[in-house]
């Protein structure tokens, strides 16, 4: 099984299939703002993620595309558009604030 990632390139739009095997060997994280999103309240993640983009914004970056791509996976869809990444955290970021 594998993740299907979708890339807008201006008038082009092209899909790719990744195998997560691959994916692990090409993705090398380091750890340089580790974050336990398991223990961490919402209103926690949302005030340290804002300080994370402004400190770090590569991390941050890292953080919210996972979140994007783990929430697209629970949703049932086989599709990542990067296109919508702002407005989901836009959304999240909105719904933590209220929690």
């Amino acid at each position: 099984m594998g993740v299907s990632i979708q890339f807008d390139l201006g008038d082009a739009k092209e899909q790719f299939h990744v195998s997560p095997t691959l994916t692990l060997t090409i993705v090398k994280p380091e750890p340089k703002n580790p974050m336990n999103l398991t223990a961490l309240a919402c209103a926690a993640f949302a005030s340290r993620h804002v300080e994370l983009a402004r400190t770090d914004p590569e991390s941050a970056a890292t953080i919210m595309m996972w979140l994007f791509g783990f929430s697209a996976a629970r949703s049932g869809s086989h599709i990542f558009d990067a296109d919508s990444l702002t407005s989901f955290q836009a959304a999240l970021l909105a719904d933590y604030a209220k929690r």
